[in-house]
This record gives structure tokens, C-alpha cells and sequence, in this order.
């Protein structure tokens, strides 16, 4: 309940005109590490992105000027049928990123997949997580999401349906030393059938 349905809506309205192919890390068509197209907003955009950065500060307890300071542009991200982010981390050497606050920008049913998946974490619902202890470092723990089959991700871990107006904050680095937290490994499930799906990432790095 972060943004109102409206609010959503102007996002993706003012993200629409300049949506481009997104950068693909891997594959290609059907088969890309990543399918889907983006675009950046900038801070001052529409007068919306300074509310929720304001609404972001109340929910984590941040200074909103050091907030803002610390945030990239607000990315928007549309995935179409069979779109998709295999197993990846938000955060590298080259583009440190503390923490991430990922909107919906529109819902979805589970039968049409999008689902934000986290195969190290625990799950209310049951799912068993992959073993983090198992791992010795952020490319292990992505190789290791990668072998899990399809008809398994139901069960392995959290997933995350997209519904508007949600907001979903995870950290990606451990607080006692700053090394990065596996467990925050994540992937966007394909997306099935025509219906869309819009999202919007805020970054901060350090």
C-alpha cells in the first residue's frame, strides 16, 4: 500500500514514451537472462517521486535527505509475455546498491506468473529455502537457483505475486561486515500470457 493505484498508473504513463530494450546479460529471445524494457526517471520528474522517497524515509527510518541523496533514478521496468530476470543480485563491486525498494506498479494472478522469487528465504507458506550455508559466494548461490526446475520454484523459497501499490524493501549486504547476502539473491518469474507486468526498482548505493 505504498502508492495508490493511481499513483502507479502515472508512473507507468510518464515511463511509457521512453521505454527501451533492457541491457540482456546472456541468451537470447525466448531464452535471455533478462527480457524485458526500462526506462529512468529523474528525481524531479513528477512531483510523485519526492512523495514516496518522503514515504520510503518513514517506513525505513532514514534521514529523507541522506535518503535521497543516496538514490538513484527510480527505474520502471515493463515485462511483456514470456518476460523475464533469471537468478541475480541487485549489488557488485562495480555498482554497490545497500539496499532496494521494488514497487508493483499493477497486479497479477499467480497463474500468470511474475512472481518475485528469493530461493534463500523462508516462507510463511512453507517453502523449503535453498541452503545458504551451502554456498561460498554470490555467483554459487546464483548457479545453484539456476538448477532448480521449474515446477519446483512453487516450493523452494518466497515468491512474491505482484499486486499495485506494493513495496517490497530487502537489504543485499550483511550488517556485521558489508560482504554481499546471498539470500538476497532473487529472479523475476516469466510472465504468462498476454496481461503485462510493471514494475519500478529505487537503488541506494553507500
Amino acid at each position: 500500500g505504498l502508492l495508490s493505484a493511481e499513483e502507479a498508473q502515472d508512473i507507468i504513463e510518464k515511463a511509457r514514451p521512453s521505454l527501451e530494450e533492457s541491457f540482456v546479460m546472456g541468451g537470447n529471445g525466448e531464452e535471455a537472462y533478462r527480457s524485458s524494457e526500462n526506462t529512468w526517471l529523474a528525481p524531479y520528474s513528477m512531483p510523485l517521486l519526492k512523495d514516496i522517497q518522503r514515504r520510503l524515509a518513514g517506513l525505513t527510518g532514514f534521514y529523507l535527505g541522506l535518503l535521497v541523496s543516496a538514490a538513484e533514478e527510480l527505474q520502471v521496468i515493463r515485462y511483456q509475455e514470456g518476460g523475464q530476470f533469471k537468478p541475480h543480485h541487485d549489488s557488485t563491486g562495480f555498482k554497490p546498491r545497500l539496499f532496494t525498494a521494488l514497487l508493483y506498479l499493477n497486479d497479477l494472478e499467480e497463474s500468470q506468473g511474475g512472481g518475485t522469487w528469493f530461493p534463500y528465504a523462508d516462507s510463511s507458506s512453507g517453502g523449503a529455502p535453498l541452503d545458504a550455508s551451502a554456498v561460498l559466494s554470490v555467483q554459487e548461490a546464483i548457479d545453484a537457483a539456476l538448477h532448480v526446475e521449474d515446477e519446483q520454484i512453487a516450493t523452494v523459497g518466497l515468491t512474491v505475486r505482484p499486486q499495485v501499490g506494493d513495496c517490497m524493501l530487502f537489504f543485499n549486504h550483511l550488517p556485521h561486515d558489508g560482504t554481499l547476502d546471498v539470500t538476497a539473491v532473487h529472479a523475476g518469474l516469466p510472465l504468462r500470457g498476454s496481461q503485462q507486468k510493471w514494475a519500478a526498482n529505487y537503488w541506494y548505493g553507500p
